[in-house]
């Protein structure tokens, strides 16, 4: 069987936006619902049978909008989907609180969750270092150190209300990606892409 796994980051957040206000239950802004509205368009063809999401409220929303948009389908939620913990210093840099390791265990807890579904089509909303992070794990797997972690987030871009699509092939035992970070569904919401 193969499984088509959509990747999303959650739609745009006031801390997105403003970087001051940075909060784990941040909500999503205007351009931000309406990113969410877009994405549940571009699902209306397909036939997603099940939606997973963080717990978190900007991820929760993105997925309750696709969810309820096309597919009807309410979001299951999962602690593993949730961002690398962590908070912004003075000088608004990232520093991690979870450690490497931690992170890495997580990964692969998500993985090999997505790798055992019994669905043709699914869809995961999620944040932008957990996303790097899953996909620089399923494309590395332990071979993934922290350095080649950190090179991963500096070149990969996902942005908000961004899909990737990857498929898992269960008797291969294969992934193989489609497409990173595509925000053509995104071009009719005025300020939605930057």
């Amino acid at each position: 069987m193969r499984t088509n796994i959509y990747f999303i980051r959650h739609a745009e957040s006031h801390s997105n936006k403003d970087p001051l206000t940075k909060a784990m239950e941040d909500c999503l802004t205007e351009v931000g619902l309406k990113q969410s509205e877009s994405l549940a368009l571009i699902f209306k063809d397909i036939k997603i049978e099940k939606i997973f999401t963080s717990k978190v409220l900007r991820a929760k929303i993105t997925g309750t909008k696709i969810g309820g948009g096309a597919v009807d389908i309410e979001p299951t939620q999962l602690e593993y989907l949730k961002e690398r913990k962590g908070s912004y210093s003075m000088d608004l840099t990232y520093v991690h609180s979870e450690t490497f390791e931690d992170f890495k265990e997580r990964l692969k807890e998500a993985k090999l969750f997505l790798e055992n579904l019994s669905h043709k089509h699914v869809v995961v909303v999620s944040h932008a270092i957990f996303l790097k992070g899953l996909i620089s794990y399923i494309m590395l797997e332990d071979s993934l150190t922290e350095d080649l972690l950190i090179k991963m987030d500096n070149t990969l871009v996902i942005d908000n209300a961004s899909v990737s699509k990857f498929t898992y092939n269960q008797e291969k035992q294969k992934w193989h990606i489609e497409y990173l970070n595509d925000k053509t569904h995104l071009v009719s919401v005025p300020n939605a892409v930057r």
